[in-house]
């Protein structure tokens, strides 16, 4: 999909429809299966992130405040956080990264769902875009491989609520 920028927003084609999502100074714009990731450069300086539906209609936004804030219905609900590394969305579903250790799981309502630990000996490094949810974990030298690599992918298997190991990361 091809996002074009404008002078206060992007558009994008949605199937025969284009769709226009207004925002000022959007420093970078990336699409995914499920959504647009658009990066904003506030007035303060400071950077928000914000995750809209194809249709242009906002899913959740976070920033350096960390407190992430999931768009339900015409209002904003707000969860706030000590930090959060990295925001997904997959399955109609919100995954943040808010720990090294944890991901917190909640519905589009802003219905938190559940917490997903990371893999026994490793700690979540970022989300990576994929059919699957899919993560870089960074594990210990244990967990090296012959070369000394540490840093693999996982894929979240939904049937047995685990982490699969599919790689390393290189």
């Amino acid at each position: 999909m091809e996002i074009t920028y404008l002078e206060n927003g992007i558009k994008w084609k949605n199937g025969d429809c284009e769709v226009t999502y207004n925002a000022d100074n959007i420093e970078f714009a990336a699409d995914s299966a499920e959504f647009i990731y658009a990066e904003i450069i506030n007035d303060d300086g400071n950077s928000e992130y914000r995750f809209v539906d194809l249709n242009g209609n906002d899913i959740c936004k976070y920033d350096e405040t960390n407190v992430l804030q999931i768009k339900n219905g015409i209002t904003w609900i707000n969860k706030e956080y000590e930090e959060i590394i990295d925001v997904y969305i997959i399955w109609n579903k919100i995954y943040v990264m808010v720990s090294s250790t944890d991901i917190d799981v909640f519905e589009f309502s802003a219905q938190y769902i559940g917490t997903i630990e990371a893999p026994f000996n490793y700690i979540y490094s970022r989300f990576v875009d994929g059919e699957k949810l899919s993560v870089i974990c960074q594990g210990n030298m244990e967990n090296a491989d012959t070369f000394g690599r540490t840093d693999c992918r996982f894929e979240y298997d939904t049937i047995t609520n685990n982490w699969i190991k599919v790689g390393i990361a290189y």
